[in-house]
């Protein structure tokens, strides 16, 4: 199955004399779709063009479907349906006896194993999209439209797009946190088209082994296709330039983030909400959603006045953090019954934020919950200790790209939005630019003022 929608079609014959000849008999089909709380429906056409549908809440639950056969006068197939897993383009999946409140990371990781989150070096790589020759054509002209996507961490870069060309040029820049643990950077090339972007190939890049100072110049050669290779640059920013995040605190320096450091959310309860089902009642759930990382808490069934009591943690990272309520439906995808953003960016840490926030996108609802930024005391220590090293402007910067950031998170739940998300991620490429720019301006400025002053005090000596 390819995307979040597949069919499985089943083509009925009759065994003729002798094994040789084989006569059609009819035939039908099952639709599959994901939806986003993890859970999978299946549906058919059912007697007299009805619809039968079947829905399990996770991959590993197995479903029976009697379904009329097409093209023939009479007759039926049952069939069991047994999804194995989901797999999705950031290399997580969800398997048998997958828990939605989990994310398995690692795509080469046994079923039942702890999710394992990504670790970052404290060092910052600049990946630089240069070009691409002698792709493959897709077109009736003889060309492609072709743009890259990069897969490195949680973390998921596009280009732009080059209209009509075989050997295309992006000079695209993007900044990555460094991963732990011999992480690899994977490209896919596409040619967009209207009807559907095709595949020009894919590569994979090891990262190890680059040194401050000594940048990667290389062309890697496409795979899963006959022609292509791609031009990247990959380099390691200077600690100097960009203050590094995992290790250093969050973007604007005032929280340690990284090894050890965990945000910690305590879903309590939730009062008045919208009601969802025919009864006047729903059946609330919260799905947590932290940067590019969701978790979820247990379904409380018909109530309005849900109480969670649940904890969630993820790694501190200053990622924004937006919980979405949302109603729990066995047949049907669920339904949205309010969300709202977290601000705890200013919260000390090692101190809890306890809170009633109203509902966003309803008319009514409140949620209860508590934030603490768990921090282990060898980082306070080393915050205390470290002078503030970025200027007035890197704080606005790192503002803006908080508010990129959060503003992504939302165009992903509004069904993707992947035009949104090209100009947001641009412009947050775009930021980081900026910031880079000023810094090394102000470590010129600084440099040029010592020389300057040296210069001062050797010509004093002629005078």
């Amino acid at each position: 199955l390819h995307d979040n929608l597949g069919t499985v079609r089943l083509n009925v014959y009759e065994q003729g004399h002798n094994n040789v000849n084989y006569d059609f008999l009819g035939s039908c089909e099952v639709k599959v779709k994901y939806v986003d709380d993890d859970s999978t429906i299946f549906w058919a056409v059912g007697p007299a063009q009805s619809v039968l549908i079947s829905r399990v809440p996770c991959c590993g639950k197995e479903v029976e479907l009697t379904i009329p056969l097409e093209n023939a006068t009479s007759g039926e197939l049952t069939v069991k349906l047994l999804l194995k897993e989901w797999q999705f383009s950031d290399g997580s999946k969800a398997v048998a006896n997958y828990n939605p409140a989990l994310v398995i990371h690692d795509q080469q990781n046994a079923v039942g194993t702890q999710p394992v989150q990504p670790t970052f070096t404290g060092r910052k790589l600049k990946i630089s999209a240069i070009e691409g020759r002698n792709l493959a054509p897709m077109d009736r002209t003889g060309k492609s439209d072709p743009y890259l996507k990069l897969f490195y961490g949680k973390l998921i870069r596009k280009t732009k797009t080059v209209n009509q060309d075989l050997n295309p040029v992006w000079n695209q820049d993007f900044i990555f946190q460094e991963v732990s643990g011999g992480e690899y950077l994977k490209i896919k090339c596409y040619d967009a088209d209207r009807f559907g972007d095709e595949n020009l190939g894919n590569a994979r890049v090891n990262l190890e082994g680059i040194e401050e100072g000594a940048p990667k110049d290389v062309w890697v050669p496409l795979e899963k296709i006959n022609q292509g290779e791609i031009h990247l640059r990959i380099e390691v920013v200077a600690s100097e330039l960009l203050q590094n995040p995992s290790t250093n605190g969050s973007e604007n320096g005032s929280h340690p983030t990284g090894d050890g450091c965990m945000v910690e959310v305590v879903l309590v309860e939730a009062r008045d909400l919208v009601a969802a089902n025919w009864g006047g009642t729903s059946d609330p759930y919260v799905s947590v959603r932290y940067g590019q990382i969701k978790k979820r808490t247990k379904v409380v069934y018909k109530t309005l006045n849900p109480a969670w009591g649940q904890t969630l943690e993820f790694t501190d990272d200053g990622s924004p953090l937006v919980l979405h309520v949302k109603d729990y439906n066995n047949i049907l995808p669920t339904v949205s019954i309010g969300h709202c953003e977290v601000d705890y960016d200013k919260l000390p840490p090692n101190q809890t934020l306890d809170q009633w926030l109203p509902l966003q996108g309803v008319n009514k609802g409140e949620i209860h919950f508590q934030v603490t930024r768990r921090v282990p005391e060898r980082h306070l220590k080393a915050a205390s200790e470290e002078q503030p090293k970025l200027i007035a402007s890197s704080n606005f910067s790192g503002n803006v790209r908080s508010l990129i950031r959060k503003a992504m998170t939302l165009a992903e739940e509004e069904e993707e939005i992947e035009y949104i998300r090209q100009m947001l991620e641009e412009l947050e490429g775009a930021e980081e630019e900026r910031e880079l720019t000023v810094t090394q301006l102000q470590k010129d400025r600084d440099l040029l003022i010592t020389k300057v002053k040296e210069l001062e005090k050797a010509m004093s000596g002629f005078f």
